[in-house]
């Protein structure tokens, strides 16, 4: 969906969709921890209100509470992988914007398929980190 959501919005942006694309990369970017993945959330859903497809816009804004409730799961004990995830992730972003600003469909999509097989490859870690961190919270109880 994400995919498909980026190559519309490379070629459906409006000039002012491009300039929300870029301060929400921007606010992403310069985030403080505990604003991250509102910020991150905001820059896809900012993807598909560029797309004009109101559709799929509907269907990623219904599920975008799994994406919240999964990374805001991450606590301080996991800031280190967190952060150099968040960093790879920022980058991700990057490329998304930079496909969408140059009206390249294709490479928009090829970009957000990207940054998503990245975050397939690079959650597992994280999660288990996580499940560790609440199985000795819980043993400790």
């Amino acid at each position: 969906m994400e995919v498909r959501l980026a190559e519309r919005a490379a070629e459906r942006a409006t000039p002012e969709d491009i300039a929300r694309l870029r301060q929400t990369a921007q606010k992403r970017a310069h985030a403080q921890p505990g604003q991250y993945v509102k910020r991150g959330l905001d820059f896809h859903l900012a993807i598909a209100a560029a797309a004009h497809h109101t559709v799929l816009a509907a269907m990623l804004n219904a599920v975008s509470h799994l994406y919240f409730d999964v990374l805001d799961s991450l606590d301080r004990e996991g800031q280190h992988i967190e952060a150099e995830f968040r960093a790879r992730q920022h980058d991700g972003h990057n490329d998304i914007l930079r496909m969408i600003e140059a009206r390249d469909p294709r490479g928009a999509a090829d970009a957000m398929r990207a940054h998503l097989e990245e975050l397939q490859v690079e959650f597992p870690p994280i999660s288990r980190h996580r499940r560790r961190v609440n199985k000795r919270r819980r043993s400790n109880d």
